[in-house]
């Protein structure tokens, strides 16, 4: 439905292609020099760090060829000004051949002739009515700056800015560092009171979060030991259920490298939201384990029984986790870009964990759960499991469910109507609010202010 008369482009992009790094360089340089620099020093330097891909310079002060004629001159040589135009467009005969691409990074290489100084537009010859002339007899050309229509500063000094992108694959916060380590080195190297300072930074972001992820994660797999602990009453099978958490997620991370993913905030969040659940498939198991040899049996058939008999429950209990998780690695677009490792690594951590429950769980409870004391089979302690105190308190709610079926079917029903019809009232959006790490403000000024103006208002 676009009319022919609008020209549209379509472009396809990565998160790799946004800056990770913008670096605001200011000196006690004039604004030419500090340009120069900026692009004959600085942008060299900062490519050949690994890892970088590109370095953009943004407010450098460019320049231009300004041609003034002589009017009289011009006039007496009976020269048509109009020409002059043309006679550019005529020995200008660059253009573009392509792109030259190397192991890091890809060049757009142009082919024909270009003016390179003043001396060669000054040696430039037109068409006289007494024959050629010299463009500089009847001109004068000047390189100068070209008009401003912009101003940046850093602590109240020019400054120009450095835009650096990575390359695909690369590890933002390893380039990070090692940019701000090439910048340290710069600093000495230019002097003059060059200064960078980072306008923003990807790499402390990524750092404190990894950092909070990992303290929650440690803090949700120490709990989890100490529930386990508090249910079980046992070292032994504790001690066993706490190997199977960093076992699955190790697992886990091996999927993650092997797919070519990173540790990320999606992915290390992933692994926390799997550290509560991998261990559910051991408890099972080391639970019935308990269970019969509480009952008075031992030996290697009764750890083989009682892994038979709860295979098939905690088998289908984790498959069907694993079907909620799997369709969200298989999401497109930027979404999916997220989300695919985050699927990949709980994925990987579950079916980890159910490996590891009908394997590595019984061979350890083979050698710290054998029973020390004789069996007692007596009816007094044949069904001491039913005695404990979660018991004594959950016992009259199933008796409670039971008898009122048609009671709680009816609540259960409600409560889902209920979880349908709040769900509109949440406000949804893509990745959330993060916090802000900068203070942007934008200032409107009347029509027409010049750019000095503009500048002291700033």
């Amino acid at each position: 439905d676009i009319p022919d008369t609008v020209d549209t482009t379509v472009s396809s992009s990565k998160f790799d292609d946004l800056p990770i790094l913008l670096v605001g360089v200011s000196s006690n340089a004039t604004a030419g020099d500090l340009s120069n620099q900026a692009k004959d020093v600085m942008v060299p330097a900062i490519k050949d760090v690994e890892g970088v891909q590109d370095v953009a310079v943004a407010g450098d002060e460019k320049h231009e060829i300004v041609i003034t004629f002589d009017i009289d001159t011009t006039n007496e040589l009976g020269i048509d000004p109009t020409s002059i135009g043309q006679l550019f467009n005529a020995n200008v005969k660059a253009h573009a051949s392509g792109t030259m691409r190397t192991a890091t990074a890809e060049i757009d290489v142009q082919t024909g002739h270009t003016y390179e100084s003043e001396d060669e537009v000054e040696n430039l010859e037109v068409q006289g009515e007494d024959g050629r002339v010299r463009l500089g007899d009847f001109a004068t050309v000047e390189e100068q700056p070209t008009v401003a229509t912009s101003v940046s500063r850093i602590n109240g000094k020019n400054a120009v800015t450095l835009a650096i992108t990575k390359e695909g694959g690369a590890n933002t916060v390893a380039v990070s560092h090692a940019v701000a380590a090439e910048l340290e080195k710069l600093e000495q190297r230019l002097g003059n009171g060059t200064r960078f300072d980072a306008v923003f930074d990807q790499a402390p972001f990524i750092e404190q979060s990894i950092h909070d992820l990992s303290t929650e994660g440690g803090v949700g797999l120490l709990m989890a030991v100490l529930i386990i602990l508090s249910f079980l009453r046992s070292f032994a099978p504790t001690f066993i259920a706490g190997v199977s958490i960093p076992l699955s997620l190790f697992v886990a991370m091996i999927g993650l490298l092997v797919g070519g993913y990173t540790l990320n905030v999606f992915t290390l969040g992933a692994l926390t939201v799997a550290i509560g659940r991998v261990v559910d498939d051991s408890i099972v198991v080391i639970e019935n384990i308990k269970r019969h040899q509480g009952l008075g049996e031992t030996g290697m058939g009764t750890l083989v029984r009682s892994v038979k008999e709860v295979a098939g429950a905690i088998t289908s209990s984790t498959l069907t986790t694993v079907a909620v998780f799997a369709p969200i690695g298989m999401v497109g677009g930027e979404a999916g870009s997220f989300f695919r490792p985050f699927a990949l690594a709980v994925v990987i951590s579950l079916l980890a964990s159910l490996v590891v429950s009908l394997t590595v769980v019984p061979v350890l409870a083979s050698y710290v759960m054998q029973r020390r004391a004789a069996p007692d089979h007596s009816p007094a302690h044949a069904h001491d499991e039913a005695d404990g105190w979660l018991q004594h308190g959950y016992l009259p709610v199933l008796n409670w469910a039971l008898a009122h079926r048609a009671v709680t079917l009816v609540l259960a029903v409600m409560i889902l109507g209920g979880t349908v019809f709040m769900a509109p009232f949440l406000k949804t959006d893509f990745i959330g609010a993060g916090s802000a790490t900068s203070l942007q403000l934008t200032q409107t000024m009347p029509t027409g202010t010049s750019l000095n103006e503009t500048s002291e208002a700033a």
